[in-house]
């Protein structure tokens, strides 16, 4: 349970970079969207994040 409830946080965090690349690239700033929006960008971004949640420890 505790690994679902970790999975769909980093989903939240992962929505939340691909939100932000819009945002981004709404600046004017192309180059990272590219980064972030590709697929093993999504990859990663999903990744680090369930990491986060997983291993921090307060």
């Amino acid at each position: 349970m505790v690994l679902f409830r970790n999975a769909v946080h980093a989903l939240v965090i992962t929505a939340a970079f691909y939100a932000g690349s819009f945002f981004i690239e709404g600046v004017g700033i192309d180059f990272l969207k590219d980064a972030i929006v590709s697929p093993i960008g999504m990859v990663v971004a999903f990744l680090l994040a369930f990491m986060e949640t997983t291993y921090n420890r307060f």
